[in-house]
């Protein structure tokens, strides 16, 4: 049996959906800002399964403080101004973080109680388009890439394996 729910949210690119079993409910990660809100800002919701009606805010990206962590942490990279765009949100199974994807700037997000723990840039050369990020139960982290659409990069998996 199927059912189709239509979410109140004020989002209108939904990128990814995450069913946290631990917490019993869905992550939801806009792409883009909300309609007339804050450019600056990405929000994650959380759906209760129990309440599927009522999304909430579980916890807001900001640009600026993306871009204050990855000019600190890697000062010697020459960039822009960068931006996070969420292609694909999983959680942790050993540490609980969330780690937010994001395809725009090629970006890792690293998310401990709803707070940046740090963010990582992913080489262009082997992170094409970064869309979908998953863990094995072990802790192992998986990243999938798309590949360009003239045949020139294959889609691929990346795999890291977890040590903590």
């Amino acid at each position: 049996k199927s059912e189709s729910r239509i979410l109140p949210l004020n989002c209108m690119n939904i990128e990814c959906l995450f069913y946290h079993k631990n917490n019993n409910k869905y992550l939801i990660a806009c792409k883009d800002q909300l309609i007339n809100q804050e450019s600056s800002l990405r929000h994650i919701f959380s759906l209760d399964k129990s309440n599927l009606s009522q999304p909430e805010i579980e916890f807001t990206i900001d640009l600026n403080e993306i871009n204050t962590v990855f000019k600190k942490n890697y000062s010697g990279i020459t960039a822009k101004i960068i931006t996070l765009n969420p292609s694909s949100i999983s959680v942790h199974p050993i540490t609980g973080d969330i780690y937010v994807l994001s395809a725009s700037n090629r970006l890792l997000a690293i998310y401990e109680y709803n707070q940046l723990k740090n963010v990582y840039p992913l080489a262009e050369e082997l992170f094409y388009k970064p869309e979908g990020i998953s863990f094995g139960k072990n802790g192992d982290m998986f990243i999938s890439t798309e590949g360009n659409k003239k045949g020139y990069v294959g889609g691929q998996i990346h795999y890291f394996k977890w040590k903590n």
